[in-house]
Formats: C-alpha cells, structure tokens, sequence
C-alpha cells in the first residue's frame, strides 16, 4: 500500500465503518496480476468507460497512469493502513494500491458523500464472506448492488445448503444478478429463491488477438491433444486417466499434451507408468496464463472433460486458436460454442474423440483461420463492459 488519498468531504460517524467494509470489498475484488494501464486496456473496460459519464472513475484512472492527483487529494507516504482517521471532522482515507486497477475503483468512493446516487457496488463469488459483508453495507448506504455469478453450485451437501441459505440472505435486496450462461442462471434462480427477470445473462470473453492460431507449431503426421486444466476431480481428471490408454492403443499417431497441476496428477502420471504412454503423454506441469496460447497451438484438438461448468472459458481460447474442440456435455457448455466447432460427448468421450480424429486424419477440420474470426466476434470484453455497465446504470 504506497500511497493514501485523504477526501476533503466531512463523513457522518455511522457511515465510517461502512464505507471501509465497501472499500475493501471493492479494493480486493479487482485481481494484482493488472499491473499497468496496458494490462487494464487489453480487458476493453478503460476504453468503454472513458466514453461515458463515470467522471468519478475517470478520474482516479488519469490519476493513476498520468501521475496527476487531484487538488483536493493530498499524498502522502504510509506504511499499510485499515482503518479510517479520526478527528473533529472525520475525513475517509482510502488505502490505494499503486499500479494496479485498484486505484481507479478505489477513487470511485472519494467522491461518495456528493454521488452516492451513481456508485454501484459489485460483488462476485458466494462463497465469499466479504461478498456477504459488502452486499450489506453497500445496501444499507443506498448504493446500488450487483452479483456476478460463473459457479454452478449443487443443493443437498451440507456446504452447498449453507451456502444458498446465505446467498437467499445477500440477494434479498439486491438491484441484480449477471450470470455468465443460462445454465448458470438456473442454478443461480433456484439456489438464491430469485425472480428470474433479476438475472441476466453475459457471458465471459477471449482476447482474440492474443489466442492466435499458427498451424506451423503442430506436429506433422501425429494428432495433438491438448488438454489444460487444473488436475482435479471437478475437472473430469478421472476420466481422462480412463480415455488415454484407450486412445493410444487404438491410434498410433495420437499424442496428447496436459497443461496444468493438481492432486489428480499422480494419478495420470500412474497410468502413464502402467500402460508405457510415456513417450505419448506430456506433462507440462502449471502453466502461466500468458504461455497457454503456445500450448494450445501446438494442438489438433482440445479435450475438456469437466463433470460440470458454467461456461468454460478454456473451450473459446481453444476454438479462438482453431482447435477442434470436444468436451463433455454438462453444465453451459453446449451454450458457448456453435455445434461445427464442437464435439459433445454423446454417450462417451471416447466416441466423441474418435469422430475429431476421423476429421483430423481425413483433413476435415474447421479451418482454424475461420474459427480465429468468429470467436474474435463472438466474445469481446468490449461487448461485456458495455453490457454490464447497462445493468450498473440501468
């Protein structure tokens, strides 16, 4: 925490602790990893919000890439700080993360005391106690609140009935929901006892430009598959252990590559051992995000063997780098890509497979550079922006 912006604006006592609770909430919610404008501008929201009327974030983002505060902020040096000052007249001090998109939302409350009306407070993730925490405070302040949902969440474990008797609570009052497909908003509708006219529907996005195909980096005269997920149970890893000796046995010139870490690997790494796929199976290990694109394109076919998703934004990088995708059919994941671009497994993962082999090897595949420009159209972060900030400011 470098650097703390005092506001001029005299704050009523009862409303200290709240707006902290609202900062933080709001302050974490935004991920580290953005960590200059040019991270920020590749998600499409700066461009989108500099064309409208949110002066209040505008200004803490020229603010924080121009390096001009405004005059009635006064900087200066801290060590790390929660909690508010205290003096004759109570002033708000906002603790401000330098050089990350911290900054800018926490400037949106600065002005809080003069535009209550036109801050919205987004939350995300319900197994969040924060989430919780702010959605109350936020509400109790007037300020308009919204949830995002992208998790599909069961209804008879003890977690998950806890969970959605605390999510009945938090969504109560709430001004709206946004779920990333329709399948999420079923589950979100039932789960949280919600109008469905409550809920919307926008879906995540790619950074077309970024997940580009090359053809030129997959191997010829073997099929490529590639699967990059984390190794866990949610993940269909004990599926995937069952489909590799079976695929290699009947294809001599299938290869597979898995990115990604997790408890499940053991077990693929035994099954490797057991059956000789060594020389077949590659392990990657974790994969940065930005070094996903030049596994991908090494690949004919992506394989996504989830027991349940909501929308599976792994799937549309695939497909944006022209794989042939096949995945298993639960969850959103008939929704996000059209019926030529994917192979749903019906009944098994392994017939699925065997038909994007048999393209494969009969040259039949959707031409990579044609499927690069339909997900390039499909799913922008731009459409997302505008999307939701028209649910912010209805």
């Amino acid at each position: 925490l470098n650097f703390i912006g005092t506001v001029t604006y005299p704050v009523p006592m009862f409303l200290q602790k709240r707006m902290q609770h609202v900062q933080n909430a709001a302050a974490s919610f935004v991920l580290n990893h953005y960590s200059s404008e040019e991270d920020v501008s590749k998600l499409g929201w700066l461009p989108t919000l500099e064309n409208t009327k949110l002066n209040i974030l505008k200004l803490g983002n020229y603010a924080l890439y121009n390096n001009n505060w405004p005059e009635y902020l006064t900087l200066s040096r801290h060590n790390p700080s929660c909690t508010l000052r205290s003096s004759s007249t109570p002033l708000l001090q906002i603790s401000l993360l330098k050089g990350t998109f911290q900054n800018s939302v926490a400037n949106l409350y600065n002005d809080l005391p003069a535009s209550i009306s036109s801050i919205t407070d987004y939350h995300h993730f319900a197994f969040s106690t924060l989430c919780h925490d702010a959605l109350l405070h936020a509400r109790t302040m007037g300020l308009r609140t919204l949830f995002t949902d992208h998790s599909l969440f069961g209804f008879a474990d003890a977690s998950s009935i806890v969970t959605n008797k605390f999510l009945q609570f938090s969504l109560a009052d709430i001004d709206h929901v946004i779920c990333v497909s329709h399948t999420s908003k079923e589950n979100t509708v039932l789960r949280a006892s919600m109008k469905p006219e409550m809920v919307s529907v926008i879906p995540n996005a790619v950074d077309a430009h970024v997940f580009t195909p090359d053809t030129s980096r997959r191997t010829p005269g073997k099929i490529t598959v590639v699967v990059v997920s984390r190794l866990v149970y949610r993940k269909g890893m004990d599926l995937l252990a069952g489909i590799l000796p079976i695929m290699c046995a009947n294809y001599a010139d299938i290869q597979f590559i898995i990115g990604g870490d997790g408890p499940k690997r053991a077990l693929l790494e035994e099954v490797c051992e057991q059956c000789k796929l060594r020389d077949r199976v590659q392990f990657l290990g974790k994969l940065e995000h930005e070094k996903v694109r030049d596994v991908l394109v090494q690949g004919d076919i992506f394989l996504n063997t989830s027991l349940t998703e909501a929308f599976c934004i792994a799937i549309v990088e695939a497909a944006s780098c022209g794989l042939q995708v096949v995945s298993t059919k639960v969850g959103g994941v008939p929704e996000v890509l059209p019926s030529e671009m994917i192979k749903l497994a019906e009944p098994t993962l392994v017939a699925a497979l065997d038909r994007a082999v048999a393209d494969a090897r009969n040259n039949t595949l959707f031409v990579p550079e044609e499927a690069h420009d339909r997900i390039k159209t499909m799913y922008t972060w731009q459409n997302v922006a505008r999307r939701t900030e028209r649910k912010a400011h209805p």
